[in-house]
């Protein structure tokens, strides 16, 4: 017969009487909530892109959560954030550094969202869109590090939306600039006739 525990699991402190015959891992209601905690970071630490999709389409079907849980707790970052400057600049340059298609993702959405032009995508489905077009430039083919390039500019009214994306090497996106994507294949045709003639 499998020994119970006769000590907290968290806090090991003594563990109070069976009740009901049932055996306790933890001696109180903190210390169970604090084992919950633990073990649900773990499950995401362990699943982070299953959980970071999840989190991204709970918050998407509810949007006003966000919006009323910062109403009501006001002060939260800044109880952290500001006592401690250094290390909420190194913790954020870290994450960016190690998430750059999720830095690029927020920053083409805010450039979206104040031109009110709406659309957003994930990193997965970044990913999901460079491995559709081989690791390769959308308009010159060559294999080089690539961008996220809008089709429809956001600045000519063009959409964060997925199906408005193509990934484009650095050099092709800057000579694109505010052109769509038939203009921008228009004009390198035209360039590369005239280079050939």
């Amino acid at each position: 017969m499998k020994q119970s525990p006769t000590n907290c699991g968290v806090c090991a402190g003594p563990l109070p009487v069976q009740v009901l015959g049932q055996p306790r891992k933890y001696c109180g209601e903190g210390c169970a909530a604090e084992a919950k905690i633990e073990h649900n970071a773990n499950w995401r630490r362990e699943h982070r892109e299953y959980a970071a999709e999840y989190s991204a389409n709970w918050r998407r079907e509810h949007p006003e959560y966000d919006a009323n849980w910062r109403r009501e707790h006001p002060g939260y970052r800044d109880n952290w954030q500001r006592p401690n400057p250094e290390m909420a600049a190194a913790y954020i340059a870290n994450w960016q550094r190690a998430n750059p298609e999720t830095v690029a993702a927020v920053r083409h959405r805010r450039r979206a969202r104040k031109a009110a032009n709406g659309g957003s995508y994930t990193a997965a489905e970044w990913r999901e869109k460079v491995a559709l077009f081989a690791n390769l430039c959308a308009y010159c083919g060559e294999a080089r590090p690539l961008q996220v390039e809008h089709k429809i500019p956001i600045s000519r009214g063009g959409t964060n939306d997925i199906t408005n994306i193509v990934p484009a090497c650095g050099g092709c996106n800057q000579r694109k600039g505010r052109k769509t994507a038939a203009e921008f294949l228009a004009s390198s045709r035209r360039e590369i006739c005239l280079k050939r003639s």
